[in-house]
């Protein structure tokens, strides 16, 4: 009986000795498993609200060790508007295009043109985007082919576009009848071309009024001849060509002729001057000149010019190249 007692009590002491122990394992695991983790780039508990939202003047105090060039005494919400500044700062430093402002005063989208050659269809433009700024001296780059005297040509409404708009002022001009897109060429354009284009048989003064006769009827025309001839003078002046009022196209050298085809193209007090290889016939001395002219105007006329040319030293003098190639535009450059 005695050894029965003593197996009985040996055996209750193991039992409990086992419970003792299964229950100081359940408690350690429980332990594990509720023990929070914390993220392990950042010294809180997942699932704690983010320092900054969950107490925001402890997230300011210990802002200055994340930021340590800022000073200790800078709060959350200057740090925030100092970096707001910084980042505006960026971006009023970054050239913007005209094509996004509010600036441009032509402007074109979408521009798409072809010829024919028989029945062979020539693609020349394939859907360029491109503006002009007020005040700009924009030149127009590209190898022969480009499409740079098409889109020069569609700018100034002398030809239409397959497809694409024209906004000039913000208003649509390339699907304009023909006798208003002429007055917007007699009013607001000036053009001027390779070629000259001066009528042989009249003088240089003569050649210069030439857009004033066109767009006035003969009684407009003299009644305000006095003041259209005070002005052409001037100009002829202004491009250094008043000892050649008299003289015909014939008598003037190369770099002559453009500069009377210049004054010609400021008669009507342009708001923007297209130019198309101004100095593509001329020798580097002359075509320098011409330059040199253009941008005094550009300067001190406050006048508008988009000047197509081959010549990368005269692109280089203007305020920006723009770069066309396979009948799109393929960069700008701001200088």
């Amino acid at each position: 009986m005695n050894k029965l007692n003593q197996t009985n009590t040996t055996s209750r002491h193991s039992t409990s000795t086992k419970n003792s122990s299964s229950l100081a394992s359940g408690q350690k695991m429980a332990s594990t498993f509720s023990k929070p983790k914390t993220h392990p780039r950042e010294n809180r508990r997942i699932g704690e609200p983010h320092l900054a939202l969950a107490n925001p003047s402890k997230a300011t105090q210990e802002l200055p060790k994340q930021a340590p060039a800022l000073g200790n005494q800078i709060t959350l919400t200057e740090f925030l508007k100092q970096q707001s500044l910084a980042s505006n700062e960026i971006d009023q430093q970054r050239p913007t295009p005209p094509s996004s402002t509010q600036k441009a005063i032509l402007q074109a989208k979408n521009l798409h043109k072809s010829y024919f050659k028989n029945k062979l269809e020539v693609s020349v433009l394939r859907g360029v985007d491109f503006a002009i700024e007020t005040g700009e001296f924009v030149s127009i780059i590209g190898s022969s082919g480009s499409g740079k005297s098409t889109l020069l040509h569609l700018l100034g409404t002398l030809d239409e576009p397959d497809q694409g708009k024209i906004y000039f002022r913000s208003r649509r001009i390339d699907d304009l009848p023909s006798k208003k897109r002429d007055s917007i060429r007699s009013n607001d354009f000036g053009m001027i071309f390779q070629f000259y284009h001066l009528l042989p048989e009249l003088t240089t003064l003569e050649n210069v009024l030439t857009p004033a006769m066109i767009s006035n009827s003969v009684f407009q025309y003299y009644r305000q001849k006095k003041k259209l001839v005070a002005r052409a003078k001037e100009l002829l002046e202004l491009v250094g060509l008043s000892h050649r009022l008299k003289h015909k196209p014939r008598e003037l050298s190369g770099g002559e002729m453009q500069r009377a085809a210049i004054a010609r193209a400021l008669i009507s007090k342009p708001t923007l001057l297209l130019a198309d290889e101004p100095t593509g016939n001329l020798d580097q001395k002359t075509g320098t000149e011409i330059l040199s002219l253009l941008q005094h105007l550009n300067q001190e006329e406050k006048l508008t010019i988009c000047m197509v040319t081959h010549d990368q030293q005269i692109a280089k003098e203007t305020s920006r190249i723009v770069q066309l190639a396979e009948g799109k535009v393929q960069y700008e450059h701001y200088q």
